[in-house]
């Protein structure tokens, strides 16, 4: 018995952790959005200042699925350099809230629009000159639904999922527990019975 209930504790433990993580990350994504997007917003009404593209090519990614096969998507890693104020900042924000794609044609537009050696306007939070952009605004409704998304729903798994267990849980304890009794009623009707006839007879052998 013991043994059982340090094993159905340990189950508890590993899924709270497990989707406990699932929360996190969606928790994470979406702190990151909002802070993306409030970015975004905002640096539409930066200043900005002339800079220099010191590095533009496609960055490919491979990843390898658990079931077999692999995705790849391309970005492309722009990386310029400007000064504010007498200090020199690096930046590689193109646009806030821009995901990696598997259409290789859009880095490639991109990297042709952003040569090394362009002079291009940087766009710089005043208080804060080291964060900077390209291109001021937030990426298409896509991608914001997509960001805000993806976010939602590791949040949403991470707080229904174990819900769903724990009433499967309780669910068939509900039926162990039914099955419990029944088989003890059963087992009383029986015992019952068995005295009823023993009854019977011993009455029967007296007279």
């Amino acid at each position: 018995m013991a043994e059982k209930k340090k094993s159905k504790k340990g189950v508890a433990i590993f899924l709270t952790l497990f989707f406990g993580i699932f929360f996190a990350i969606g928790l994470g994504v979406l702190i990151f959005a909002y802070k993306s997007y409030s970015l975004g917003k905002e640096s539409l009404e930066w200043p900005s200042v002339e800079g220099d593209v010191v590095y533009s090519e496609i960055e490919k990614r491979t990843r390898t699925r658990s079931k077999g096969g692999s995705s790849t998507t391309f970005s492309a890693n722009i990386i310029y350099e400007y000064t504010v104020e007498g200090e020199t900042y690096t930046g590689d924000k193109l646009r806030f809230l821009l995901w990696n794609s598997s259409d290789r044609s859009e880095s490639r537009s991109t990297v042709d629009k952003y040569p090394v050696g362009k002079v291009v306007p940087v766009y710089y939070k005043p208080d804060s000159p080291d964060t900077s952009v390209l291109e001021p605004g937030t990426a298409t409704t896509f991608h914001l639904l997509l960001s805000f998304g993806f976010g939602a729903v590791f949040m949403v798994a991470g707080l229904f999922c174990p819900v769903i267990v724990l009433l499967v849980f309780l669910h068939k304890r509900r039926k162990a527990k039914a099955a419990i009794e029944e088989q003890a009623q059963s087992d009383n009707l029986y015992a019952t019975d068995s005295l009823s006839q023993q009854s019977i007879y011993d009455q029967g052998e007296s007279d």
